[in-house]
This record gives C-alpha cells, sequence and structure tokens, in this order.
C-alpha cells in the first residue's frame, strides 16, 4: 500500500508538471524548430535591437517573402490550394502590382456601410449562438467567426450569406488558422469546395474583378484565401482577444458594458489587447543584398530575417507583460514605434486597416452590451483553445456558484491544453517533414519560372502543387 500511495502521489505530481509547464515547452520548441529550418536572425535579438526592426524591415532589400527560403514551404503547405495568390505569399512583380488595388478596391466601403454590416452580422452571430437565459460554457472563436463570415460574405456579395454557405466559411477559416498553429491537420477539401461556390458567384460581386492575369478559378482562390481565410480568421482571433481580456477583468468589461459609446476606453482595450496578443507571431523575409544598419551592423545578403512582433511590441514599455489600457491614454505614453499590428507602413502594411478600426469596436460592443463574460482559462497569444468562457445574458443575475464554475473551468482548460499541446507537437514535426519531402514554396516558383519558356500558356505554373 505505501508503494501504491507513493505511485499515486507520482502520478498525480506528474500530471500536475505535465499540465503546468507542458504547453510554454511545446510552444518554445515549435519557435526552435520554425526558426531552425534556415540561417535566420531574428530581429528584435541578441545582435539586432527592437530599435532596428522597423529599420530592416523597410530596407528595400527586405522585400523578398518567399522565394529561397525552407521556412516559406511551410507558409505554402499552410496556405494549401492556389497559396501563391495569397498576399502574403506574392512578391513585389506583375502579379502583385495587378491584385493589389483589387484588393483594397473591394474593401473601399464606407465607414458607415461596414459598421452597419459589422452591427447586424455579429449581432445575429451572438444572438444564434447563445441562449437566451442561463448560463453556459463556449468556445468565444466559435460564437464570433459566423459572424465575420457573413460580414465578408456581406461584403463581397452585397446579399445574406447561406447557412451552408456561413458553415463552410467557418469551418475554412477555422481550420486555416488550426493549421498554422498545428493544433489541426489541413484539410484541402474544405478550400476546393468553397472555391467551387465562390466561382458559381464571381458575376455577382459587388464590385468586378479586374485581374485580367487570372483564370476565373484562381480568381475564387484568391478572393478564398483573402477574405474568407485571413480576413474571416484575422478578425475573428482579434474579437475573441479582445473578448477574453475583457472576461478577465470585471471592472473593464462594466464599465464598457456601462458606456458603449465611450471610444477613448474602448479603443485603448483594443490597443492594448493587439500589443499584448499580436495576431502575427513572426513572419520572415529573405534579403537580396547586404544591409548595413544605421548602427554600422552588416546583416549579409540571404539571410532569412524573423521579424518577432510580440517581443517587439513588448520592448520599450513598463510592465510590458501586464494588460493596462490606461498606457494609452491619460496614464502614460505609448511607444507608437513599437505597435504594428498592421505592419510596418511603407512596406506593405495590411489594406483592410481601415475596415479593421471601424468594425472590430461595433462587433466587441455586440458582444459586451449582450453578453457578461467570465472566464479562468488561459490566455495565449496563439489562441490554440479557442477561446474558453462562460457567458450569460447581461439582463440576467449574476448565477449562482461562479466561483465554482470558474474553478471547474480552470481545471478543465488546464487539462485539454496540456493535451491539445502534446497534439501540436506531433502535427509540427509532421508538418516541418512534409515541407522538407514536398518543397511546395520551391516547386511554385519552379513552375513560374517554366511560364517563361515558349509555348507555356499564361494561366499555367501559377497553381501550387499540394502534394
Amino acid at each position: 500500500m505505501p508503494r501504491l500511495a507513493a505511485a499515486a502521489a507520482g502520478l498525480v505530481a506528474a500530471a500536475v508538471v505535465m499540465v503546468r509547464y507542458l504547453p510554454r515547452l511545446v510552444a518554445s520548441v515549435r519557435r526552435r524548430i520554425f526558426l531552425k529550418t534556415d540561417t535566420t536572425l531574428v530581429v528584435p535579438g541578441p545582435s539586432v535591437g527592437a530599435e532596428y526592426f522597423q529599420e530592416v524591415y523597410r530596407h528595400p532589400a527586405a522585400r523578398q517573402r518567399r522565394h529561397g527560403a525552407a521556412l516559406s514551404d511551410l507558409h505554402f503547405l499552410w496556405f494549401g490550394p492556389q497559396a501563391g495568390l495569397h498576399p502574403e505569399n506574392l512578391e513585389h512583380g506583375a502579379l502583385y502590382d495587378e491584385l493589389a488595388p483589387v484588393t483594397r478596391a473591394l474593401l473601399s466601403v464606407t465607414p458607415e456601410e461596414t459598421t452597419r454590416l459589422a452591427h447586424q452580422c455579429m449581432g445575429t452571430a451572438v444572438h444564434e449562438a447563445v441562449p437566451r437565459s442561463g448560463i453556459h460554457a463556449v468556445r468565444l472563436r466559435d460564437v464570433i467567426a459566423p459572424g465575420w463570415a457573413e460580414f465578408f460574405f456581406r461584403l463581397l456579395f452585397d446579399e445574406p450569406c447561406p447557412a451552408e454557405v456561413r458553415s463552410l466559411i467557418t469551418s475554412y477559416s477555422a481550420n486555416l488558422f488550426d493549421t498554422i498553429k498545428a493544433s489541426s491537420r489541413p484539410k484541402p477539401s474544405l478550400a476546393e469546395q468553397l472555391d467551387a461556390v465562390v466561382l458559381t458567384r464571381l458575376p455577382q460581386l459587388r464590385k468586378p474583378l479586374r485581374t485580367p492575369s487570372l483564370t476565373s478559378e484562381e480568381q475564387a482562390a484568391y478572393l478564398r484565401l483573402v477574405f474568407f481565410g485571413s480576413g474571416v480568421g484575422q478578425m475573428t482571433e482579434a474579437t475573441t482577444h479582445v473578448c477574453m481580456a475583457l472576461a478577465s477583468d470585471d471592472h473593464l468589461q462594466s464599465q464598457l458594458a456601462a458606456d458603449p459609446g465611450n471610444c477613448e476606453l474602448l479603443g485603448s482595450i483594443i490597443n492594448e489587447t493587439l500589443r499584448m496578443y499580436p495576431l502575427f507571431g513572426f513572419s520572415h523575409r529573405i534579403l537580396t543584398q547586404d544591409i548595413t544598419l544605421s548602427n554600422g551592423r552588416r546583416i549579409p545578403q540571404g539571410t532569412v530575417v524573423c521579424f518577432d512582433y510580440p517581443s517587439f511590441q513588448r520592448a520599450g514599455l513598463p510592465a510590458p507583460d501586464t494588460f493596462r489600457p490606461g498606457r494609452w491614454t491619460s496614464e502614460g505614453s505609448p511607444v507608437p514605434e513599437n505597435f504594428t499590428p498592421f505592419g510596418v507602413p511603407g512596406a506593405r502594411s495590411c489594406p483592410a486597416r481601415g475596415l479593421a478600426t471601424s468594425t472590430l469596436p461595433v462587433a466587441i460592443t455586440e458582444i459586451v452590451t449582450a453578453l457578461v463574460l467570465a472566464t479562468s482559462a488561459g490566455h495565449p497569444r496563439s489562441l490554440a483553445n479557442r477561446g474558453p468562457c462562460l457567458v450569460w445574458p447581461r439582463t440576467d443575475p449574476p448565477p449562482r456558484h461562479l466561483a465554482s464554475a470558474l474553478r471547474l473551468h480552470r481545471a478543465g482548460d488546464s487539462g485539454a491544453t496540456a493535451a491539445l499541446a502534446a497534439k501540436q507537437l506531433v502535427l509540427t514535426w509532421r508538418m516541418v517533414r512534409l515541407a522538407r519531402l514536398q518543397h511546395p514554396c520551391a516547386r511554385h516558383y519552379a513552375s513560374l519560372d517554366a511560364l517563361a519558356q515558349p509555348g507555356v500558356p499564361s494561366s499555367q505554373g501559377r497553381s501550387c502543387p499540394r502534394r
């Protein structure tokens, strides 16, 4: 019996250690795996500090995004079919010059219209996902995503989204982001189904696509990648991060719910959330020539530079790991140079910045005025846990035994997060192995080179090989 008790105690201790430390260990291991794929220089880091982040980012020699880096093969695996049409994967050139103004034109809707759409779409999503009474355990990302799927469909086609199409968009976007986080395997069939839906609706677009270099199939893939992949996914993640931050701060949430028109308060909450939980962990560029920084430091041609957004946005601030919206208002002055939620200006920053800044506050207001949010779950930047939260209608009184519910909520999330971390480690290894075996990005650029050969039709060679 003493031996059995000792063994049981050892198992319990091991489980506690695994639950507490495994997720952080796996996150560190995944980062090391990605950064060791190439000869990389992490910025900011020991060699190049945060003060040179934007100098390197803006340098003309740091414009090459994918061609020549093994790390790029992972990006192509993540994005799946036709990955080469995603703006993040497009090198500077004729195709980018053709697609960039098209993207901006499709996003150029008046703030009044986008605000109205966000109000309708998010209000409906919250109403449909959460019962009208009682406390419920939800994953905030799953509640929020259908609202943004509806929003972007209406933005493109100026009509309500059929329920089955909204479900397909939500599933595709979720799988794309889960694949990037290594919490799920890629499902190319979702992209293919969505491409087929978009293809049939191209004539109904609010604004015509002026892309003579693309076939109709490529136009559908472009819309799927940009609007239903990145658009839905990033707006969902941003909204979920803000809601998780509010769910952890009763006072701040109550203050916002009582005064939803307080733009300064809401803006500071959103800024602080995007500072602490940037939507990108890191991005990489391949230097096409040597760079000499203003301090004389030389970075050689061919270096793969990885820009570490979380570290950059924490640099130079007091208590950088503390959620303090007041640092953006009268309490203190932020460091604007170290805040790049939409990329670095002048270096192909996010074209949806205007749309995001006008619609995200509306979505947050819709949620907070309808629901009370409470969570004791972890809030990782990757949001791989999809935002576990307890919710109930704001018109209801506080639920009884809320403290007990939150303790159970925390315990359940800790166990699930540890199991997910183990899964992420396995899937990360698998994705890196596939990238090394298949070289989808390298094959993509080899097919582009074939376009220069006489007799090759212009529509060939641009597709991303899936296998």
